[in-house]
């Protein structure tokens, strides 16, 4: 076998590949920077078969020095059926069967199985029944061995359809080497098909080798032309590219050269290649057309030439494969070109399902949990704004009702002094008025003589009256005229009539002149003229009088 260190990749761990092959137990274990191991146990008898995985456990428990229970295990099946169909799918195809593709892969599968099955019910009612449960097919405690691959390179006849790879096994595959490895604490993580891990251990020998397999892209078959003296069967593999077919035993009397001439036949193309295993017999250029002949190291097959057996045997070919199963990075329904189909008939796609249904159960809580957070987180802040503003709200509303209050204020005060320079300016005309009636007084004052001796003077708008006593009447015989004359000649005082004098009873002018003291009287009416805006300046008046008078 090839060591594990000349391979050109790394796992993380530990898998398993488990053959039960006749009488022999191939294994084949690889562990993270180990050695490969491999190896064939001969079985005595059918019991020896848990002792023996019993052996192969406390291998694995010393060549990565922990449990078991973390290797991953497979084992191959050789009762595995397959078929061709065409499923509905959408424009991204899920490695999870959806209800469409759920249906059609389980009347197919109904179809199939009623064949191989010994049942009472006719195909309709064996359809009719199994498909009552279609979503069963992707569910772990429902589905059947069964596995398909979506070949979306292959050419349909409608849109919105693709060509589907369907596996199944009528049986319980491998259910003694399954409890055999169970009871040694090794979980069968996987069930592949022999043909399927074949062709994934040839690919990694010949990927190892440096061979191409351009030339198997197409159909062909792989012939195992055991030794003579092995108990085991010619078997002819067919192949489409990296997808297995099926296999057929031959018997061991059979010939090199006729096993290739049904290999081609079974082919249906006398151009397909056939690769030769274990072949040491020399084959004639009358027994095939050679050209089309590879040995197990594709090399081109040439008349006479005898190759080297390969040190490793079908079977142990087939363990490699189911260890190398880890080798995929994930499980997936694509595969194309020289790379190894992936197919597990246990019910791994239900499993994964149901991973998937918790995985987007805890995506979506941890999604509303996140956002409840952020929501919360957001209420908060904005409570927070909220009471702020609202603070700053009473503040401003606050200094608005203060604002208002000194607005009233101000307005009662502009009103109250609006009224106080209303009165002050009746007082202040007023007091101009006075002062001018009094000016207007004291102007006549000055103008009598001094021969009137005063005892009463009175003033207002319109008049003024003087009265007292004349010792000389005869002195005022003028003094009308002259207050009259005085008046007209001031520029603020002004007479509207001729001054009344009277003396005694009677009008001066009517009277007779007389030497004794007599009473008198002097009023006067003066004319509508506006006192001064100004302050009327009495003293000033008084003093221009004065000036008059001297």
């Amino acid at each position: 076998m090839v060591s594990l260190d000349a391979r050109s990749w790394r796992r993380s761990r530990s898998t398993l590949g488990v053959l039960l092959h006749h009488n022999c137990l191939e294994f084949v274990l690889l562990a993270p920077n180990t050695q490969e191991v491999s190896q064939s146990i001969t079985l005595r008898d059918a019991g020896d078969l848990r002792a023996r995985c019993q052996n192969i456990a406390e291998l694995c428990h010393t060549v990565i020095a922990a449990n078991v229970g973390a290797v991953s295990c497979w084992i191959a099946t050789d009762h595995a059926c397959s078929t061709t169909t065409t499923v509905g799918a959408r424009r991204w195809f899920r490695p999870t069967v959806d209800a469409a593709t759920a249906g059609t892969v389980a009347t197919t599968l109904a179809t199939h199985l009623a064949q191989l099955l010994d049942t009472d019910l006719s195909e309709q009612e064996f359809n009719a029944s199994f498909d009552e449960d279609r979503l069963g097919i992707a569910r772990a405690q429902s589905a059947p061995a069964m596995d398909y691959l979506l070949l979306p390179d292959e050419p349909v006849a409608q849109s919105g359809q693709v060509r589907a790879w369907l596996w199944w096994t009528p049986k319980e595959a491998e259910g003694d080497l399954r409890g055999a490895l169970a009871a040694c604490d090794l979980a069968v993580t996987g069930l592949v098909p022999s043909g399927v891990a074949l062709y994934r251990g040839l690919l990694e020998i010949w990927r190892d080798q440096g061979a191409g397999v351009e030339e198997l892209w197409g159909s062909w078959a792989l012939l195992d032309m055991v030794p003579n003296n092995c108990a085991a069967a010619p078997t002819l593999w067919l192949f489409v590219g990296s997808r297995f077919r099926h296999c057929e035993t031959f018997a061991c009397s059979c010939k090199a050269a006729d096993l290739i001439a049904l290999a081609a036949k079974r082919l249906d193309d006398a151009n397909a290649p056939i690769v030769l295993w274990q072949a040491t017999d020399e084959l004639t250029q009358a027994a095939t057309s050679l050209h089309r002949v590879f040995d197990h190291q594709l090399n081109p097959w040439v008349d006479g030439a005898v190759t080297k057996s390969p040190g490793d045997t079908v079977a142990s070919v087939i363990a490699l494969g189911l260890a190398l199963r880890a080798k995929a990075d994930k499980t997936s329904d694509w595969h194309g070109g020289q790379d190894a189909p992936v197919v597990n008939l246990l019910p791994w796609r239900g499993r994964r399902l149901q991973h998937m249904r918790r995985s987007f159960q805890v995506q979506l809580v941890t999604a509303a949990c996140l956002t409840l957070a952020v929501m919360w987180t957001w209420v908060t802040a904005l409570q927070a704004q909220v009471a702020e503003e609202q603070t700053h709200l009473v503040r401003v509303q606050n200094t608005y009702d203060q604002a208002l209050a000194a607005q009233a204020q101000s307005d009662e005060s502009r009103a109250n002094l609006g009224l106080a320079e209303r009165s002050a300016g009746q007082l202040k005309r007023a007091a101009n008025a006075g002062n001018f009636q009094l000016a207007r007084l004291h102007f006549l004052l000055a103008l009598l003589p001094e021969c009137l001796a005063i005892t009463g003077a009175s003033t207002s708008q319109a008049s003024a009256l003087v009265s007292g006593v004349v010792s000389n009447p005869a002195a005022v015989t003028s003094l009308a005229a002259d207050v009259f004359a005085a008046f007209d000649a001031n520029t603020h005082y002004a007479l509207d009539a001729w001054p009344v004098l009277t003396v005694g009873e009677r009008s001066l002018r009517s009277m007779t002149p007389m030497q004794t003291p007599q009473p008198f009287s002097l009023r006067l009416s003066f004319a509508a003229r506006a006192a001064p805006d100004a302050d009327f300046d009495s003293t000033e008046m008084s003093a221009k009088t004065d000036k008059t008078d001297d």
